[in-house]
């Protein structure tokens, strides 16, 4: 790979990871509304699990937050899968829960994401331990 294109890569890449203040103060804030909400209601799909809410990105302008979730406590991909969709369902309840909590200008819209690190990790630790071994 080229020199230049390496540099180029690594000063984007800096700009992608970058927040400002304001972007990691309303993201810790949708985070927390969020994780209350998550904790005060259940879904249709959605009642034997545990929904954990993970990471919450904003957008630089604040008009679009992802937040990632992790589905615990079911079993199959296509139960998680229903559980998925449920919560997506509700983004506008999200949303208003957002509104009323925390006073911005333009609420942002929600894009929800499920958090496949979880898994990912665990299917690092499982090629470690078949390399011990």
């Amino acid at each position: 790979m080229n020199v230049l294109l390496k540099k180029l890569l690594k000063e984007n890449w800096k700009k992608i990871n970058r927040m400002s203040i304001r972007q990691k103060k309303v993201s810790e804030e949708i985070k927390r509304v969020v994780s209350e909400f998550f904790v005060r209601n259940t879904f249709n799909k959605c009642e034997k699990s545990f929904i954990t809410l993970t990471k919450v990105d904003i957008s630089p302008d604040l008009r679009y937050a992802k937040i990632y979730i992790s589905i615990l406590n079911l079993q199959t991909d296509i139960e998680q899968k229903e559980c998925l969709k449920s919560v997506i369902k509700n983004r506008n309840r999200i949303k208003k829960e957002i509104s009323d909590n925390i006073i911005l200008r333009n609420v942002p819209e929600i894009i929800i994401e499920k958090d496949e690190s979880f898994k990912k990790a665990d299917r690092i630790k499982k090629i470690l331990r078949d390399i011990k071994k």
